[in-house]
């Protein structure tokens, strides 16, 4: 019987993956790109409202069950590092607008997956989570 319940849940999480792919293809890269070319042309007059912009973007056409696993930075050069402390290594730096993928939460950092698609590289690493805001 446990094998059949591990089963139905590795089911469900390859689901899931499946569902986060999906919606990473065809709406957070598009939207993205989008984004940039809009902050290019200096659309945007502050960070505030690009933020609103990006978020309002990626919640049409979505479900909250996959937003809920991303969040939009909502700061300039918010600082991703190794560990949940301010004296971890530095991994990467993220910008406003930029959306990531949650992995896990603890207390004020939460650890985060994002894809620079522009270097081709991935940044992972913990943030303080007050710069995140939830896609709503």
């Amino acid at each position: 019987m446990s094998i059949i319940i591990f089963i139905y849940y590795f089911i469900d999480f390859l689901n899931s993956l499946t569902q986060v792919a999906q919606y990473v293809e065809e709406t957070v890269i598009p939207v993205v790109q989008s984004y940039t070319y809009h902050e290019e042309e200096g659309i945007f007059q502050s960070e505030k409202t690009s933020v609103k912009w990006i978020k309002d973007e990626l919640k049409k056409d979505v479900s909250n069950q996959i937003t809920n696993n991303f969040r939009v930075v909502s700061k300039n050069n918010l600082v991703v590092r190794e560990g949940k402390s301010k004296d971890s290594r530095i991994s990467g730096t993220l910008n406003a607008g930029y959306v990531v993928q949650i992995v896990e939460k603890r207390k004020n950092w939460t650890y985060v997956i994002y894809s620079d698609y522009e270097n081709q590289q991935i940044v992972e690493g913990w943030v303080f989570t007050r710069y995140l805001e939830q896609i709503k």
